[in-house]
Order: C-alpha cells, then sequence, then structure tokens
C-alpha cells in the first residue's frame, strides 16, 4: 500500500476552504496535516473545524516541518513564486493556484528550483484537461499543419462558462472568514 502524500495547505481564503481543502480531504492519497495564513485566526478557525492538526504561522514553519511532503500554496499572486521556491529548496513537492507568477522571471527562477530540487512544482490549471478545450487545441493543431490560414504565430482564447463554479458557492459548506486586516506585504517578508 502506497503511504499517503502528508499535506500543508498555505492560504485559507475562500479557494483554499472551497475548492481545494475539501478535495485535498476527499483524496484517499492525501492527508492534510496543517494548515498556514497570515490571518492567524481564520488558519485556526478552519483547522478546527477540518480536524487539521497542525496551523502553522508561516511558510517558513510549513518549510521546516520534515514531515510534510508537499504544499498546496492558495495565496496572493504576487507572493505565490517565492513560496513556492523556499519550500522547494525545503524538499517540498508544490502544488500553486494560477498563476504562478506574475512576471515571467519570477516563473522561471521557480521552475529553475524545481529542476534544481527534484522536486515538482504544479499550477493547478484543470481548463487544459476540458473538453472544448481539447477540441480546440485539435482545431488549433489540424489548421497549423494545413497552413489553411498560413503561418498562426498567435491566438486568442475566449472561454465563456457563465457561472463557472455551477452554483457550488452558494451551496457549499460553511466559510469561515477573518475580519483580521491582511498584514502589509513588507510585514510578510
Amino acid at each position: 500500500m502506497t503511504p499517503k502524500i502528508r499535506l500543508a495547505l498555505i492560504g485559507c481564503g475562500k479557494m483554499g476552504q472551497l475548492v481545494h481543502l475539501p478535495n485535498l480531504l476527499g483524496s484517499p492519497n492525501c492527508e492534510v496535516v496543517g494548515i498556514a495564513d497570515v490571518r492567524h485566526s481564520l488558519a485556526r478557525a478552519v483547522a478546527a473545524h477540518y480536524r487539521i492538526p497542525t496551523v502553522y504561522r508561516s511558510h517558513e514553519e510549513v518549510a521546516d516541518d520534515p514531515t510534510v511532503d508537499a504544499v498546496a500554496v492558495i495565496t496572493q499572486w504576487s507572493e505565490t513564486a517565492r513560496i513556492a521556491e523556499h519550500l522547494l529548496r525545503a524538499k517540498k513537492h508544490v502544488l500553486v493556484e494560477k498563476p504562478l507568477a506574475l512576471v515571467l522571471a519570477e516563473a522561471e527562477s521557480a521552475a529553475r528550483v524545481a529542476e534544481e530540487s527534484g522536486h515538482i512544482l504544479m499550477v493547478a490549471y484543470p481548463l487544459r484537461f476540458d473538453a472544448g478545450v481539447q477540441q480546440g487545441k485539435h482545431i488549433l493543431d489540424t489548421l497549423r499543419a494545413s497552413k489553411e490560414l498560413g503561418d498562426i504565430i498567435w491566438v486568442n482564447e475566449k472561454i465563456i462558462g457563465g457561472d463557472w463554479t455551477a452554483g457550488y458557492f452558494e451551496s457549499a459548506p460553511r466559510l469561515f472568514e477573518s475580519n483580521e486586516p491582511m498584514p502589509k506585504l513588507s510585514e510578510r517578508l
């Protein structure tokens, strides 16, 4: 029997609580062992509700925990790549919510650190597996091969999904919120 991946979640806002956490907790291959958020009372409330045993005060504490195999990072976009790099250097596998970074150099740096560490860095982007997106890619590949439209050098895709959550947020389990102000970036570094 394959041992479960011992995973910590960093960031327990709306997407962390209503999308990532239920999926992670529902996976037979994953054990959520800890949670962190810059809003500490929010992290404590979510951890208590879901019986997550450890509440970390920072991503550095997660990185220092030798019992954590992997980390899901659901944070502000401006910090994701930096946090991912720190975790990868600490020999953790890392899943990040999109986007990985706001500038290409940060994304390239994180990818380089992942390769150097030998650990996985994955961006949570399920639309590439969507049947409509795959069909669009097939059509594009066919048009490129046939040169029917000449050399295609740029494509702009629009996905009109309407209610992309299919009403999930309205019927979702309890959402914990916090009146704690988000610390300024300088206070988090």
